[in-house]
């Protein structure tokens, strides 16, 4: 199953066992999704919600939604937290714990011991700006936009320890993480940072290209490259990127590669207002377009 952040319907669960893929659900409260994280039975879903507080009055509200997907023809909404004050970016579900990019309020982190109330227990209020955020044993990771990668021990989420920091002042607005390197997508270019000493991460090498959103598998970084469309670079030699191919999955006049789902085979494309590309990667150099599918709103990422 792929897990779609749609503009208008929030979490919507697609079907990708053929070529064409096909809707399978989309949840009943209509969020527009930014980002999405699965944990075993559980999906966290980020974003705003737009509702009519009087008949006159729009509303929004920025929030974190946790619903139960056992049943991926039926995602029950169980919890959620809901405010004003801050944006939530990114999150990342670890065991009982969420961990939330929230822009300018920093990193945030949620229990979720009990689903149906998850409590915000602690806050890290990073210099820059938390637009991404992945934990990697017991690390949280979190792209601080023009104030680069920062490292936090988050071993106890009570006391969140400020471990290390390398510049990237582009604007890093995701990543990943894959053995000892951290992978940036800094906005117009791709950043490969050594994070073997947390206290000391170092730049080993950078590809210039839009990047928006990243994926890594196997020392193959796939890039969301907006009008770009897919970008596929091969970090094997991470003091030496090499781009492999790029390749645009189509879609409506404001069609533009926001984020992605990928496998050893298949990329999943977010295309914004051309819903969604299937890209066969079976071989890095020479994607093919195999399917698509339009959905209700823009498209803005998948996992």
């Amino acid at each position: 199953m792929l897990y779609v952040c749609d503009s208008i319907a929030g979490l919507i669960v697609v079907d990708v066992t053929q070529n064409m893929p096909t809707f399978v659900s989309r949840p009943v409260m209509p969020v527009s999704a930014n980002a999405i994280s699965i944990f075993g039975n559980l999906a966290g879903v980020v974003g705003t919600r737009v509702y009519h507080s009087s008949p006159n009055v729009r509303t929004n509200q920025n929030g974190f939604y946790l619903y139960d997907i056992l049943n991926p023809s039926h995602p029950d909404l169980i919890g959620k937290i809901e405010t004003t004050a801050f944006l939530f970016k990114d999150v990342h579900i670890v065991g009982n714990y969420a961990y939330l990019a929230c822009h300018n309020a920093g990193l945030k982190i949620a229990d979720l011991s009990n689903p149906s109330n998850p409590q915000i227990i602690n806050t890290f209020d990073t210099p820059g700006s938390a637009y991404g955020v992945k934990v990697v044993n017991n690390y949280a990771y979190v792209a601080d936009f023009t104030k680069g990668l920062r490292i936090l021990d988050i071993s106890n989420p009570l006391n969140i320890v400020d471990v290390g920091t390398v510049d990237t002042p582009n604007g890093n607005v995701d990543l990943a993480i894959e053995g000892n390197y951290a992978y940036l997508a800094d906005n117009t270019s791709l950043k490969i940072i050594d994070i073997t000493n947390k206290s000391n991460p170092i730049i080993v090498g950078s590809y210039t290209t839009t990047a928006l959103k990243i994926k890594v598998l196997n020392k193959i970084v796939y890039l969301a490259g907006g009008g770009i469309g897919l970008v596929i670079i091969d970090a094997n030699n991470p003091s030496n990127p090499v781009l492999l191919s790029s390749i645009f999955a189509g879609g409506g006049p404001k069609a533009s590669t926001s984020g992605m789902a990928v496998t050893t085979t298949r990329a999943y494309v977010a295309q914004y207002d051309g819903g969604i590309g299937v890209i066969d990667i079976t071989n890095n150099s020479s994607p093919v377009l195999i399917g698509s599918l339009l959905s209700y709103g823009e498209i803005m990422n998948a996992i």
